[in-house]
């Protein structure tokens, strides 16, 4: 009887925090592409667990500033786990939490190209790539809420990366190192700090 007494308050514990925490989903289109959230709830109307799979855009094409032809392949997934806070208890949230990044940027010149005032011909090839890093968010939606439904998903942000890393080197050519470098620095000076986080999309709470 005891044993049965036990299993039964065992069920109703388990049935109550079944109830007490919901869980939702959502898939969203954004600067990552196409993607999809998952919310599960930590404290009611108030605390969400969230975790997000941004596929990417993918870009390629080519440009010729400098009349320097290029070729570009730019990439702008990442994945993403965090807290959302709703601090009215409804709708509207503050998120924050870690990102993993694949966002980067492919380049290669063949031809004729000038770096820091020193031309050559060849192919040169470089890399723009942004590091995992911390991200903050407002947005409107709860994946989460004490009475499931749909709702809808909305997000911006900022993932606060730094300045991203830059690669350029020569497979064929003749500029020097130091100029390479120059022109490295250069672009890695001229880009963001930090990549932003948009996205609009609908889900559905359990």
């Amino acid at each position: 009887m005891r044993k049965l007494t036990l299993a039964a308050m065992a069920a109703m514990m388990v049935s109550g925090v079944a109830s007490a925490n919901n869980f939702g989903a959502s898939v969203n289109y954004g600067l990552g592409g196409f993607g999809a959230d998952l919310g599960y709830s930590l404290m009611p109307d108030t605390l969400n667990l969230r975790a997000g799979l941004n596929a990417g855009l993918s870009m390629s094409g080519s440009t010729t500033p400098d009349a320097t032809p290029y070729n570009y392949d730019l990439k702008t997934g990442y994945k993403t786990l965090g807290l959302d806070w709703h601090p009215f208890s409804g709708a509207f949230r503050v998120g924050a939490g870690y990102a993993w990044s694949d966002i980067k940027l492919d380049v290669n010149a063949t031809g004729t190209y000038t770096y820091n005032g020193q031309s050559a011909t060849g192919t040169a090839t470089g890399q723009v790539k942004y590091d995992n890093a911390p991200y903050v968010s407002i947005g409107w939606g709860n994946h989460a809420p004490s009475k499931g439904g749909f709702f809808f998903n909305s997000e911006l942000g900022a993932m606060l990366t730094g300045k991203p890393s830059v690669t350029l080197s020569e497979s064929t050519g003749t500029i020097s190192q130091a100029n390479l470098d120059v022109e490295r620095n250069k672009v890695r000076d001229n880009a963001l700090g930090w990549f932003p986080i948009v996205k609009l999309g609908v889900g559905y709470s359990f």
